[in-house]
């Protein structure tokens, strides 16, 4: 299984556990909204995102997959999980991937 990140890892590397969850929250929730959550990855939005989440290729569409197989390592290097800085960058990879 393609594992893209875990909360745990980012936790245990140092960064707040408040800021790994409000992360993975908004790209979950991104994800929803662009239709590239999988019905397993829909329910965990809708119970909650918390600090054992993991955000593997069993949470995504196919196309999410491909979306984050491109790009998820690109938006951490960038972002540093920065979450104000977060949600644009995710939209301008978008729009990169869709062309």
């Amino acid at each position: 299984m393609n594992i893209y990140d875990k909360a745990t890892w980012q936790i245990e590397g140092g960064i707040p556990e408040e800021k790994v969850v409000a992360h993975f929250a908004l790209v979950f929730e991104w994800l929803h909204q662009k239709s590239m959550l999988s019905s397993d990855g829909i329910d965990m939005l809708e119970n909650g995102i918390d600090e054992s989440i993991s955000l593997n290729e069993e949470m995504v569409t196919d196309e999410g997959n491909m979306f984050l197989s491109e790009f998820y390592d690109e938006l951490i290097s960038e972002t540093n999980y920065c979450l104000e800085i977060e949600k644009d960058a995710l939209d301008r990879y978008f729009e990169e991937f869709k062309r």
